[in-house]
């Protein structure tokens, strides 16, 4: 269940503004980067409500939009690495 609608709206607008109450440790984000991380999976009212970067499983997690938006920059650029050194390790394994 929502919290309060108006108290959550207000907890979105300050999640997305540009000056986060809080920080995150730059070791717990390439962790994050590194693994990656679920977000909520069944049906959620805040997804629904706030959107999908303002759920509430991603603003528990990182102090700010500002935070997960470069979380998912860094993430995909991490993923697309990942893929070349596997693609690279096979076709050098091929052509030996």
């Amino acid at each position: 269940m929502i919290r309060d609608v108006y108290e959550e709206d207000e907890i979105v607008k300050q999640w997305q503004g540009t000056k986060p109450d809080r920080t995150m440790p730059i070791e717990d984000l390439f962790i994050l980067v590194r693994d990656g991380f679920r977000k909520c999976e069944e049906h959620c009212v805040y997804r629904e409500r706030y959107g999908e970067s303002s759920c509430l499983c991603v603003r528990e997690l990182f102090p700010s939009e500002e935070f997960y938006l470069l979380y998912l920059e860094l993430r995909e650029w991490y993923v697309s690495r990942a893929a070349e050194k596997i693609a690279e390790a096979i076709i050098g394994d091929i052509n030996d």
